[in-house]
């Protein structure tokens, strides 16, 4: 955008993601095999405490992280009472959120419930608002 202003909330928005997205992924790299896992962070590759340890780290990050992030997200909805997370119309910073928020939703990753953001009504409705953008319904219908 042109407005600098703007320029520098959707940047603060992209930011905020990322490290949302950065707390979460360690819990990933706990539980799966490839190039980044367990052992890449010091763990032994037999390891019997790897369910209980991404069990503990899952369960922190949904009471103590998901919270804050969360938080941050809500103000930034109510505060401009805008539609998208940077005004009325939909930025990189949704693109980059909604997917995201979406697989939250899922239900699909141990130790994170489905129902994780029903806590947050603003971050709901946000994600129902991003399903209603027709570009993205159609992607969605057909992925």
């Amino acid at each position: 955008p042109q407005d600098p202003k703007k320029a520098y909330k959707i940047d603060m928005m992209l930011g905020l993601c990322d490290d949302f997205i950065k707390a979460f992924i360690p819990s990933c790299y706990l539980e799966y095999s490839g190039s980044m896992n367990h052992t890449t962070f010091g763990y032994p590759e037999d390891w019997p405490e790897k369910g209980e340890t991404v069990k503990a780290v899952r369960e922190k990050f949904i009471k103590e992280i998901l919270p804050v992030h969360m938080e941050y997200l809500s103000d930034a909805l109510k505060a401009g009472g805008s539609k998208f997370v940077c005004g009325d119309t939909v930025t990189i910073a949704d693109l980059q959120w909604y997917p995201e928020l979406r697989y939250f939703l899922k239900g699909v990753e141990a130790h994170i419930p489905a129902d994780c953001l029903n806590a947050y009504p603003e971050v709901i409705a946000y994600i129902e608002r991003m399903l209603e953008v027709p570009q993205i319904k159609e992607w969605y219908s057909r992925h």
